[in-house]
């Protein structure tokens, strides 16, 4: 009988491509990307929402506040308070 035990482990292949990265490396990717497109998007709705002459602005204004008084009132309702 050895005085040592030797133990080898089967080498497995890794889960994703060796020129993708590793899996955190492309969710890392991921939410940069939409952290960019968020950011696109935001500032653009912003310059889109100040070229508002002032009646459309606060009619926008009214609707979201609609909205949101809605949306809260469906909430209050759903967990009773």
């Amino acid at each position: 009988m050895p005085d040592t035990i030797h133990t080898e482990y089967p080498r497995e292949q890794p889960a994703y491509d060796a020129n993708e990265g590793s899996p955190s490396n492309s969710d890392a990717r991921g939410a940069m990307i939409a952290g960019l497109v968020g950011a696109v998007v935001g500032a653009a709705g912003y310059l889109i929402y100040q070229r508002l002459p002032d009646e459309q602005r606060e009619r926008l204004q009214r609707q979201v506040r609609t909205l949101i008084d809605q949306k809260v009132a469906e909430l209050r309702q759903n967990f009773q308070i």
